[in-house]
């Protein structure tokens, strides 16, 4: 579910019209601010982002970090590819996105409360 709701997200910004320079801009053509509002409204959502971050280890590699630490053995068990799952990938691209638009200090004031 989480995958789902972080793709939808990810796909909004994606479908969102590319910002133009402000010489560019038209009088009363507000579709850059309703961009940027939406981006900076997503970043600044502390329980939205809160969630994010946390949730971006993935299960599966909890999972066979337990299971490592209450075994002995010296070999990584690990099987490739287990580190990440939908979701992470999913979170990890949104993060980025926001990290595009310069929305790094407002999430980080968002998670810092």
């Amino acid at each position: 579910a989480l995958a789902g709701v972080t793709a939808a997200l990810y796909n909004c910004i994606v479908a969102l019209p590319t910002t133009r320079t402000r010489s560019t801009k038209r009088t009363g053509d507000d579709d850059d601010d309703q961009q940027l509002s939406f981006v900076k409204n997503l970043a600044s959502d502390t329980m939205l982002i809160s969630t994010f971050l946390r949730q971006f280890i993935s299960v599966n590699f909890i999972k066979a970090s337990v299971m490592a630490a209450t075994t002995t053995t010296t070999e990584d068990d690990s099987p490739a590819g287990e580190d990440w799952d939908a979701a992470t990938d999913w979170i990890f691209l949104l993060v980025v996105r926001l990290f595009g638009f310069g929305m790094l200090p407002i999430m980080y004031k968002a998670i810092s409360g």
